[in-house]
């Protein structure tokens, strides 16, 4: 080999060996200088921060970087806004080096062990995210998948949020879809092929030991957001299928009214928020209006309506891997509530909804199937097909609903009978039918309700005498009137009136069982079952100051008279078979002393009838007599009033 060749070769050896050197030298000691140079620079620009890396590794030849430690801290004047402390323990990059000649990038991104910790006590962390296959090209059309576990919220005065992992298949976004043609020019578009979320939990420190909600699965199939469609100006959102399993809600109502896991703090904080909300969504909102009347202007030029958002749900199902529940406990109320529902089924159909010119509407009805059940005899069942008017100024809604409920037990809820109409249930089961028709925001239905073998005990006077005054009966005497021969009572209700009705709920319900139903259903009973005395009776409220459910005809007597004439005895003898035929019918005696009889004792008493309480109260004694000579065993069912004067001179009777 001539010399010259050999002295090239030399030269060229060397020149490698050196290349390879400086090579190693900047890949070992770039990231050292390169981590000490972003530190100061990060210092420089942040006086009040902190950046520290503990360990960065940079290899051009593999496409890979790697940092440790990664921590940034500030003090509580420091530029970002709240941020007391962030650290990352590891953040892992890799790459295809010769992708990038082809202006794409190819690769992965795993961050493990993140942690931010801001100035109001608030943290966050998650133990691994992952966002692996990426591919991005000059486009800017990007691809992946994405998965992120161990993730922990919390904050002061809000209820902890934690969630096992969450994962999104198959995500794309574009700016010009491949698929676009000239009557859907979408400039932007953003797909996931699999959305899925696992182990969420939201609250703790309940007294019974669980979360607020606690939810196993949730997935959501092929969701597809397109922006800005050049023709329309509309935002749309697709999603296939929901599916869910294993929900648990419980809800601890606390004796001062609060839930437990949810602070008043909280509710302040929450109000607050909202205030300064509705201060800055002001501006926006004037913002909006002008940016809508021009969008109308122009959809008016152009002779169409301008839909500015629309959103398309295929449906929401629960499996049956895992049941659902609901546990409710209410300490406001004696004795206090614990009640747990099992959600067996839950189908909601297609939701296909648009907002055009500030107003939301439904292309068509939404169908809706739930099933209930608080104990293994229990059934309830809701079914709906529900939507809004079209056309129409203010959006309402329509539909039917059918609601069925079979063998629901009544003594859990006691203390909501007794907040309600001031009784408690021994014993009794409620089977309810409810179909309404329901259109431009107004319900027209029936109720049925059947209330099995119930038996009621008072425990609040005050609320069974204001419902008294209410339904112009005692609630006792209607409630035992009401009773068929196998102690069931059925009633069929009207039902009416606007959807917002403020009294709508459990107590309404009750009241128009109080009411309406009471009112109605004692009218036809004495009607129809109490024959042959229905020309002796009629509906009345009060005889003075007492409330009678069955008014009887007045015993007419005349002025300072106190025995009983025949015709008296005659009618009273018609009383005792009403009362041998209803052994729950209790007789009220009311005497009244008229004004000329109470101004004829104040001047001149007579005997030892020497006033005008004397003599009403003889006049009740009369009829006390005269059962306890004829009918012995009605007497204890009969009960005198306290003396009253009125118009008349007359005793009321009624039971």
């Amino acid at each position: 080999m001539p010399g010259y060749l050999n002295t090239l070769l030399k030269i060229v050896l060397y020149l490698t060996l050196v290349l390879l050197g400086l090579y190693a030298l900047v890949v070992n000691l770039g990231p050292f200088f390169a981590v000490h140079y972003v530190q100061q620079w990060y210092g420089e620009q942040h006086p009040d921060q902190r950046l520290n890396i503990d360990r960065a590794d940079l290899s051009l030849w593999h496409g890979t970087l790697t940092l440790d430690g990664l921590t940034i801290e500030q003090a509580d004047t420091g530029t970002i806004p709240e941020l007391r402390l962030l650290q990352l323990e590891r953040l892992e990059l890799d790459w295809l080096p010769g992708q990038l000649f082809q202006q794409q990038f190819v690769g992965n991104v795993q961050l493990a062990g993140f942690y931010i910790q801001a100035n109001n006590a608030a943290e966050a962390r998650f133990k691994r995210f992952g966002f692996s296959e990426i591919k991005l090209d000059k486009s800017l059309q990007l691809s992946g998948d994405i998965q992120l576990s161990g993730l922990e919220l919390t904050a002061e005065d809000v209820p902890p949020v934690s969630l096992a992992s969450i994962s999104l298949t198959g995500i794309y976004s574009t700016n010009n879809p491949t698929h676009s043609n000239t009557n859907n020019n979408v400039l932007q578009q953003h797909r996931v092929e699999l959305f899925e979320l696992n182990g969420l939990k939201i609250g703790e420190s309940l007294a019974s030991g669980n979360s607020l909600t606690e939810l196993a699965n949730y997935q959501i199939e092929d969701i597809v957001f397109s922006a800005q469609n050049a023709t329309h100006k509309s935002n749309i959102l697709k999603t296939g299928l929901h599916h869910y399993h294993g929900l648990m809600v419980n809800i601890h109502k606390l004796a001062d009214g609060n839930i437990a896991g949810l602070t008043v703090a909280e509710a302040a904080a929450d109000q607050n928020v909202t205030a300064g909300s509705q201060l800055s969504n002001t501006t926006l909102k004037e913002d909006e209006k002008k940016e809508n009347a021009l969008n109308e202007e122009e959809g008016e030029e152009k002779g169409e309506e301008k839909e500015i958002f629309s959103i398309f749900i295929t449906g929401v199902n629960q499996t049956t891997q895992t049941p659902s529940y609901i546990q409710f406990y209410d300490q406001q109320i004696t004795p206090e509530a614990d009640v747990r529902v099992a959600l067996k089924q839950l189908q909601l159909g297609v939701v296909d909804a648009g907002l055009k010119a500030e107003q939301w509407h439904l292309n068509g009805k939404i169908p809706l199937q739930l099933n209930l059940a608080l104990d293994e005899y229990n059934a309830i069942s809701l079914h709906s097909e529900m939507g809004l008017t079209a056309d129409a100024e203010t959006a309402s809604p329509q539909g039917n609903i059918e609601l069925v409920v079979d063998q629901l037990n009544l003594v859990p809820f006691n203390g909501y009978l007794a907040d309600a109409m001031g009784y408690h249930t021994l014993h009794g089961s409620l089977d309810l039918t409810v179909n309404v028709a329901v259109e431009a925001g107004n319900m027209d239905g029936e109720a049925q309700i059947f209330l099995r073998n119930s038996k009621f005990t008072p425990v609040d006077q005050e609320t069974i005498d204001r419902l008294s005054k209410q339904v112009s009966m005692p609630l006792d005497t209607a409630l035992s009137i009401l009773r068929d021969d196998n102690n069931n009572i059925r009633l069929n209700l009207p039902l009416s009136g606007p959807l917002d009705d403020p009294d709508v709920g459990l107590n309404d319900l009750i009241n128009q069982l109080s009411i309406l139903a009471m009112q109605e259903a004692v009218t036809y009973y004495l009607t129809q079952t109490l024959q042959p005395y229905t020309a002796l009776i009629s509906i009345s409220s009060y005889a003075g100051d007492y409330l009678l459910a069955i008014r009887l005809d007045d015993l007419e007597f005349n002025s300072l008279q106190t025995e009983l004439s025949d015709e008296h005895r005659d009618y009273l003898e018609k009383v005792a078979g009403m009362m041998l035929d209803k052994e729950t019918l209790e007789l009220k005696v009311c005497g009244f002393a008229s004004e000329d009889e109470v101004a004829l004792l104040a001047e001149k008493p007579d005997g030892k009838i020497n006033s005008w309480q004397a003599l009403a109260k003889e006049r009740e004694a009369q009829i006390q007599r005269w059962f306890n000579q004829q009918h012995k065993e009605l007497l204890k069912r009969v009960t005198p009033c306290h003396p009253q004067r009125g118009d008349k001179a007359v005793v009321s009777l009624g039971f």
